[in-house]
Formats: structure tokens, sequence, C-alpha cells
């Protein structure tokens, strides 16, 4: 469930056993609104609570929820959306108010709310006409933005209750300060204006007039208006004695959800009960339609998914915009789905473009993990996981597995006859120290009082090895998240050094703080209360590195003693293959090529036309190709040439001396046993070191790189050039003598540095003194500080004393005075000025 929610819920759930009731309003014709608000009714009707949503709409709503739909009443101007697409940012807000002011009177006339603002008056009767007295709620949930206050406000004051109230959208400024929640326009943009936190002057003056004038709108007419709506609606329940509208707000309102993410808008500082619940709606994806799904999969390079929303439909379209979209989307390579009512076109339409009045965009949009991270930045990818370690480090924490192992030592932790046993200790904890798996190292390393030893499955990102105190310089270090080797230019190392303060800091303020507080509660049991900060753990329990990565791949780094490359520690010489791949091989007239992705990219990945391509190219090479692909995949007949299987022995089959390329996705381990082999590679890289690996091959000459969304005649073009040019081979020959000559004891120098540590209790001579600084102190910049002081107040002084020195002289030198001063007459002192100076 997402963290948001359950925040919400935890909220409303302090005892499980006693069922709130909650009455839920959404009164505005928004899609996007009703869809959240629906969420939540759904989801606290699920926890049981005696729910009632008003709404114009119900999505999808669960059958214990009781709706009560109000759908014949709000009515938007004609045209709504071309009438507020003309308007500035200032008549927009002045538009909605006013509207809220004529929609409010209209809405509490109904027959629904007058039987509502009945509730607890002799005027409201059961069925049998027996007045009812006893109806109450516990929390009212209301929409806070433009024509929603009045409601959320009345029902709370009327029902004596706490009122949670939902911001659809970016809370615009007027409405934080009502509640309290004061934006300050210097760097919070209105979401009218189409300016992001970074403005310039003249943007924050438009900016704050903009706030200035809707709030003084807001509280010297659109609030009395409202106010006095109010109190004529719910006369007959006291409403004359109530507070003024505002402090009614101010005073009920206990929970302020948004549905928005920093992510897309840019962080604000909120009070405490401002919570962000943006993507509350999400679900993942489930499977399409057929037809959908089979136009998809028929798309030769993907589709664009084309929706405008509740309100921009054809009717809002001019013919020659829609006969230009049309003429667009014909010409793309990609397939489209447009969600627009049929109705509205006459032509026919483009082959590659499907129309409905409705689609599931959830689930079209939902793609799979390669995808995913392969579309990320390097920002993103490393925010994106750190934030995924987040919760997956809670959910394995939890299982039986977890728990068990956490209760050794204590009663908890017995035997098959149920006797505790509290004797078991490790001498040594070997962790990933990756993204997702720092906690379990720390944590078991604290539990079981013993060295740690942590283990990089790829290139340490810098802000990895700035946790252990392994500093990486980014001036030609590059983070392998990035397409960059070391010989980086100016703007590439910008790009770098901030990606790796942007990552550090992220880590030290955000990620490290919350898995500290997962590993202090899932460990509380054996005293982790008492434990040091995660980050100290580490340091202090991390004896050793092992990075499996090797510098003829990654650029040369200059890492601690306590850091070792073990690259190539799963490589062992070719062994047999299965008869009938020798056969196949050896029947090949000039090689095989051999063409894996790795774990994650199988053919589902690839669209129909790719593999088709794919199968053209292999069908015309006169190398045979062994290609690792889940056979049911293809339907055809696939060329002779060509041997296709779920696993293939990769080690073994890039040993035999018949096979002249690899073809990968650029992961280290199948990079390293091309390079131990001796095969030279075309990369095609998916997401995270893939594309650095490979970069780092092209640059030294041992293969090429095309992109994931390479064209057939791209990857016929390095196919060519890397088959045919000899200087790959004696590139890759060179290299690989290399690097078998550095790794035939790998096995052996791993196992003697993890004794090593061990027999030397933690090893702590080899860890250097960075281990111990902050990184403040690591960049000297509190000792810059104190030198730029020095600097800067010896500058002042001298400057004080010279002018100073001037001072007395000009004293000195009025006292006494040049005969040419004597002059009264002003033009002539004018004139004479300097000689009162000497």
């Amino acid at each position: 469930m997402s963290p948001v929610l359950v925040t919400l819920l935890a909220i409303l759930l302090v005892h499980q056993v006693h069922p709130y009731n909650i009455l839920v309003t959404n009164l505005i014709p928004f899609q996007s609104h009703l869809m959240t608000t629906s969420v939540i009714a759904n989801h606290l009707t699920e926890r049981g609570h005696n729910v009632t949503l008003i709404t114009l709409k119900a999505t999808r709503p669960h059958p214990k929820l009781n709706v009560i739909l109000n759908k014949d009443v709000f009515r938007l101007p004609p045209n709504f959306p071309n009438i507020v697409g003309n308007f500035s940012a200032f008549e927009f807000g002045k538009f909605m108010m006013d509207r809220a002011t004529d929609t409010s009177d209209e809405l509490l006339s109904t027959p629904l709310f007058r039987k509502l603002i009945n509730v607890g008056t002799a005027d409201f009767q059961d069925s049998d006409g027996i007045p009812v007295y006893n109806i109450s709620y516990d929390v009212i949930i209301a929409e806070n933005h433009f024509m929603q206050e009045i409601y959320g406000a009345a029902l709370s004051e009327k029902f004596a209750c706490p009122l949670i109230t939902y911001q659809p959208i970016l809370t615009p400024p007027h409405a934080a300060h009502l509640l309290g929640n004061y934006y300050n326009p210097a760097f919070m943009a209105d979401y009218k204006l189409r300016y992001t936190g970074n403005m310039t002057f003249w943007q924050r003056l438009i900016n704050s007039l903009l706030t200035a004038y809707e709030i003084l709108y807001q509280n010297f007419i659109y609030l009395p208006r409202i106010d006095t709506i109010m109190r004529n609606h719910f006369a007959k329940v006291g409403a004359a004695r109530w507070p003024n509208i505002k402090d009614i707000l101010r005073a009920h309102n206990a929970l302020t959800l948004v549905d928005t993410h920093h992510l897309v808008t840019d962080p604000k500082p909120n009070n405490p009960n401002v919570i962000e619940i943006g993507g509350i709606h999400i679900t993942p994806g489930k499977p399409l339609p057929q037809d959908i799904e089979d136009f998809i999969n028929a798309s030769p390079a993907g589709v664009i998914y084309f929706a405008m929303g509740t309100f921009v439909d054809g009717e809002n379209l001019t013919p020659k915009r829609k006969a230009n979209l049309l003429k667009l989307f014909s010409g793309l390579k990609q397939w489209i789905i447009w969600k627009i009512d049929p109705s509205n076109f006459q032509e026919t339409l483009p082959p590659n473009v499907k129309v409905g009045k409705w689609f599931p965009q959830n689930d079209i949009l939902a793609p799979n993990f390669p995808n995913i991270v392969g579309n990320f930045s390097a920002f993103e990818f490393g925010k994106f996981m750190m934030d995924r370690a987040t919760d997956t480090s809670d959910e394995l924490l939890s299982t039986p597995l977890f728990r068990k192992l956490i209760n050794v030592g204590t009663a908890d932790f017995q035997d098959s006859d149920g006797i505790p046993v509290y004797n078991i200790s490790y001498d040594v904890i070997i962790a990933e120290n990756h993204f997702m798996q720092e906690i379990y190292g720390a944590a078991l390393s604290e539990k079981f009082a013993c060295p740690l030893i942590t283990y990089q499955p790829i290139l340490t990102p810098p802000h990895a090895a700035h946790l252990l105190g392994n500093y990486y310089n980014p001036a030609f270090m590059a983070d392998y998240k990035l397409r960059y080797t070391g010989n980086m230019t100016f703007w590439q190392r910008l790009i770098n050094s901030l990606l790796t303060a942007y990552e550090i800091l992220y880590q030290n303020f955000i990620y490290l703080p919350r898995i500290d507080t997962i590993m202090r509660t899932h460990f509380a049991k054996v005293g982790a209360v008492k434990w040091p900060y995660i980050k100290d753990i580490l340091r202090a329990r991390n004896a050793l590195t092992l990075v499996d990565t090797h510098h003829l791949v990654t650029d040369p780094k200059p890492n601690n003693p306590n850091v070792i490359e073990i690259g190539g520690i799963h490589i062992t010489p070719g062994k047999p293959l299965p008869q009938d791949i020798e056969d196949f091989i050896n029947a090949s007239p000039a090689g095989v090529i051999y063409f894996a992705m790795g774990t994650f990219v199988d053919g589902e990945n690839l669209t129909p036309k790719r593999k088709a391509n794919l199968l053209k190219l292999f069908s015309g090479l006169k190398q045979w190709i062994i290609w690792k692909i889940d056979p049911s995949n293809f339907q055809e007949t696939l060329p002779p040439n060509v041997k296709v299987g779920k696993w293939f022995p990769q080690n073994d089959i890039l040993a035999h001396p018949k096979c002249v390329l690899f073809i990968t996705h650029g992961g280290i381990h199948s990079v390293l046993e091309s390079l131990y082999h001796g095969v030279p590679m075309v990369g095609i890289p998916v997401f995270a070191d893939q594309a650095q690996n490979l970069l780092a091959l092209q640059e030294k000459g041992m293969g090429e790189m095309v992109e994931f969304n390479f064209e057939y005649e791209d990857l016929k073009r390095k196919l060519d050039k890397v088959l045919n040019e000899n200087s790959y081979r004696q590139k890759i020959a060179k290299f690989s003598a290399i690097y078998r000559s550095e790794v035939t004891d790998i096995v052996e120098r791993t196992m003697f540095y993890i004794e090593y540590v061990v027999r030397h209790n933690g090893a702590h001579h080899l860890r250097t003194a960075s281990t111990r600084l902050t990184w403040y102190q690591y960049l000297n910049l509190d000792v810059l500080l104190v030198i730029g002081l020095g600097l800067g107040g010896s500058a002042y002084v001298l400057y004080a004393v010279v002018f100073w020195l001037l001072m007395a002289l000009r004293k000195s030198g009025k006292n006494r005075r040049h005969p040419g001063c004597v002059d009264n007459d002003l033009q002539t002192r004018h004139h004479k000025w300097w000689f009162c100076l000497q």
C-alpha cells in the first residue's frame, strides 16, 4: 500500500476495532478531482469504516461504500476550456471564486443538502416520519479548492468534528494562506503562472502581486460572500452564532492532503499537517483489452498515448487543427492511441492511429522495469533506487527468515525442541553495499559485534564510496550512470560534480535517515535504540570492500587500501559444450556470434519489427548466430544460421575458438568474460553502468556501441565494422593477455583478504583517516573558510588602517589651512578644494 495512504489511515485508525463515521464530499465535476476522493473513500471503507461519499460521480465504488450522487446541479459555462484558457492568471482566480459563490448557493439549496443540513433537527426524519437526532460524523473529508471551502467548514462545524481538506492540484498560495500554511512568493510560484521556482526578478514581482491580489480578494470579497451563504443555509442549526468561515477552517482543519508530488512541482516547505499524496490513485498495470494489446504489440517503434483530460475533446479542436494532428501522426513511425470521441472524425483515420472515448490510461502507461530505468536520467535513477530500497528493506526485514535472524541471541530464537539458543555468533558479515543493501550489513554486523565486508557488484557509485570514506573526485572519476569516461569535458565534469553532490546530499539527508529508522524499528528487540547512527556503524564496522569490476574496463581510480577489485572472480576456463551447441558452432563456416542481453531484456522488450529486422540482418551474415532468447517469442521459421534458446553456457561459448563476436548489453560480468576470452564486442546498453562499460571498451578499441533504440542500419554498420576490421581483435587480444595475467590469483587474493580481516579483528590499520572525516572536513571547507576569513579580516584591517591614516592626514590638513582656502566664495572654494588637503 502507498506510504501516503498509510499515513492517512494511521490518523484515522488509532483503534482498529472502532469503525469511524466518515463523510466525504466532492462536488466539482472534474474527473481528476473525483478520482482521488473515490480512491480515499474506497480504501477507508475497505478498512471497516462507515463512509458516506457525496459526489457527482463515483469511480468504481466499494460495494460497502454509501454513495450519494448529486449530479444534476453543477453546471459549467459552455465551452469552459476555451473560456479559462484565455484568462490571465489574475482573471482565472477571480473567475473561479466568483463562480464558487453562485454554485455554493445553488448546491446548498438542493434537496440532498437541505436534508443533510437538517440532520439533528425535527425536520430530519426516517421513512416513517419519525425525527432522527443521533446521526454524527467523526471526521469530514472535503475538497478545499475553489468552490469547495464552504462544505468542509459548515459540515465540520455542524457535526463538531475534525476536518480533513483535500487539494486536487498544487495548493494555490491563497488557499495555503487560508489554512495557515503560508507560501513564500520569492520561490514558490502560483500554479496559474508558467513559472518554476527558479524565477527572475520580474517573475517574482508578478508572482508576489498575484499572491497578494488573490489573498486580498479572498479575504475581503470571496470569504464574506460565502460566509453569508453558509449562515443563510445553516441558520436552522445555529449558524448565526458560528465563527467566521475562515476561523472555522483554521480551527477544524486537522490535515490537508495535496494531490501532487515534489518531483513534478518544486519542493515546498509545508506544515506538519500538510501531506503530499500525489500518485495515490495509481495501481500496477493490469492486462490490457485484447484489441489495445494487439495494437501496441503491432507497433514497430512503440506507441504514443494522447489524452487531454476531462474537458478537452474534439469539440475544442478546430477542423484544421484535427487535420494537422492527423497529418503529423501519420508521418510518425510510432503508432498513436488518442483518447477522443470517434464521432469527431468523418474522414478515414491513418492506419497508425487508434481513437476511442475512453482508454485504460494507467495500464497503457505501465511499462516493465528495463523500460522504466532505461528512460531515467542519471539523477532520477539514483533517487529511484534509493527510494525503492526504503520500501524493499522494510518488506524484507518483515519476512519470517529475517525475523528469525533478528531474534538470534534472544529467548525468541529456539531450536527444534523449543529451547532458546543464545550462543550463535559470526566472525564476519559479508553483505552487498549497493542500493537496497546497506541496512543488512550495518545491522547484522552491529548485532553480532563483528567486522563487515561489503561487496559492490558494479563500479562503486560516488555516494556509496563516500559512505565508506573512499571519496571519489568528480573531476576525473565519472559516475557509472553517466555516459562519460574519465576524459570529461568541462560541462561533463560540471554535470558529474552536480550528480555526485546531489546523490551524496540525498543519501545523507533523506535515504540514510529513512533506513536508520527502519533498522531501529526491526532490531528494537536486540537493543537497536542504543546503536550508533547507520552511517557511523558502516564506517566503524566496514573492514573491506570488494568491487566487482576491473580498471581495464572502467578507468583506474585511487582507492583506499581496504578497497579491492575482484572483477572476474566468477570466470573459469571454458568447459566442453553440450553436443548440440558444439555441433552448431563447428558447422558454422565463419565462426559464431553470441547474442545475449542479460537478465532483464528478453523478446518481450523487442518489438515484432525489431525482431524481424534482427532475423533479416542475421540471415545475411556468413557467421552463424547463437541468440539467448525465449523461442516462444518467434512464430515464424528461423533462418538456418540462427539458434535460439532460453539459456546457454555463456562463459563456455565465449571460450570457444570459433566465437568471433559477442553482442551484449554491457553488464560487467559479460564484458569481463568477453575480455578474458578475447572476443570483440558490439554493445547495446539498457541502463545503469552498461553504457559506461561499453564506452570504455569503444575508447580502447575493443568494440563498438549502439543505442538500445537502434535502427537496422546502425547495428549492421557496427557489426560489419567489428567483424571486418582486424584492429578490434588485435586490441582485445592485447588487453586480454594483460587481464589474464592480473586475475590468475584473484580467487586466492580475495580469500586472503577476507581471512585477513577476520584474523586481524577488522584490520583497522587498512582504513584511512578519511573514514573519520565529515564531507566538509574531507574537502577542507572548514579550513578554507578560516583562511578566507583570515585573509578577509586582514584585508579589512589594512583597509581600516589606510582609511584612518587618510582621515588623519585630511584632519591635519584642515588645521593647517592653505591660504587658498580662505576665500569664502563658493565657486572659488570649489576650484581650490585640493589646497585643503595639503
